[in-house]
This record gives C-alpha cells, sequence and structure tokens, in this order.
C-alpha cells in the first residue's frame, strides 16, 4: 500500500474524525488541514491555489512564522514539493519570540515574550523526518501540494514558541470545513 492509497483508506474509515477536525486556512490563507487518524495523529495538509506559501520565500520575513514541534514528525509527500525552511537559536538574524498557540489553545492570546538572534541555515526540499526540535518554516512549490505528517516521538521539554518579525492575530485563520468528506473525496477523485 502506498501512501496516497493509505490515505484513502483512512478518509474512508475515519469520516468523524475528518468532519470534527478539519480546518480550512491553517496557519496560512489556503492550506486546508485533516486529521485522518488519531493513533498515531496523521494530519494531512491540501495547499489550494490561493495559498500563501506558494508566493517567494523570503527568510527574513516567513509567512508561517519559524517554530519547533511537539512531536518528531515524519513527512510524506504526496503532490508538489513542501519546502522546509531551517533555521537554529544563534547567529545574527533578529526576530520577535512569542508564546506559540497550539491549535488546542483556542483561549490563550499571543504574546511578544523578547527577542532572539537565529541564523538561517538553508531549505531542503527533500526532508522524510524532521526532530520536534528544529525550528523550521515552510514553503510550497508546484500547482497543486500536497503532504502527509505523521506525529512519532513527543518532545517532552517542548515549549510553545514561534519566531517572526511582526506576528498578528489573524480573524480568517484555522475555521471549520463544514463539507469535509466532499471536499476530500473531489481532491482524491474517488
Amino acid at each position: 500500500m502506498n501512501i496516497l492509497q493509505l490515505c484513502k483508506y483512512l478518509i474512508s474509515v475515519n469520516v468523524e474524525l475528518i468532519a470534527k477536525t478539519a480546518m480550512s486556512n491553517c496557519h496560512c490563507i489556503g492550506l486546508n488541514s485533516f486529521i485522518i487518524n488519531e493513533n498515531p495523529k496523521m494530519r494531512l495538509f491540501i495547499a489550494e491555489p490561493n495559498c500563501e506559501l506558494f508566493e517567494k520565500f523570503n527568510y527574513l520575513n516567513p509567512i508561517i512564522p519559524i517554530h519547533p514541534h511537539k512531536y518528531d514528525d515524519m513527512f510524506s509527500q504526496l503532490e508538489g514539493v513542501m519546502v522546509n525552511h531551517l533555521y537554529k537559536v544563534g547567529g545574527d538574524l533578529e526576530f520577535n519570540k512569542y508564546q506559540y498557540l497550539r491549535l488546542s489553545d483556542k483561549s490563550a492570546k499571543l504574546e511578544l515574550i523578547g527577542k532572539e538572534n537565529l541564523t538561517y541555515l538553508g531549505a531542503e526540499n527533500d526532508i522524510t523526518e524532521l526532530k520536534a526540535t528544529k525550528l523550521h518554516t515552510a514553503s510550497l512549490q508546484g500547482e497543486r501540494c500536497s503532504w502527509l505528517i505523521t506525529e512519532t516521538f513527543e518532545n517532552k521539554k517542548f515549549e510553545q514558541i514561534a519566531y517572526h518579525q511582526e506576528l498578528i492575530e489573524r480573524e480568517e485563520l484555522y475555521k471549520p470545513i463544514l463539507n469535509s468528506n466532499e471536499y476530500l473525496h473531489s481532491y482524491f477523485n474517488f
């Protein structure tokens, strides 16, 4: 079974989970998110043609803030190319440091907690595994883009932080997708 077949299978057996967790404009305009399995957690991302991640990447001011993850992730590309942009703490690029909001923390407010210098390490488009402690953000290439992330090992020292020049809360993000099943069936030509 290949990754596309696995996605289609999980979409067909986890209809309620997907309906409950499907989000449009996840992290940025035009990026849709679907949790298609709970254990292990598998999240499917589908970029619409208007996705902001298709815009030219600016390592000083990325669309999605630079962030670590709570879990080590395995990436499986379905269509297009997702480019990971990697950073490390230390260096000469100054960023604002914010309290990072988890998707489950709807009541928390975004909070500037200081500044931190980072180094941009470059872009990699063939990453299949990403350690939770790695700082990254992303951009996309291609006309359509979709990928699956599988969460593996938890980082017990995870801090909910993000780095950006001027991070603002955006009302248009993290909206439910009402017809998620139909959307996925159409996207994957079920």
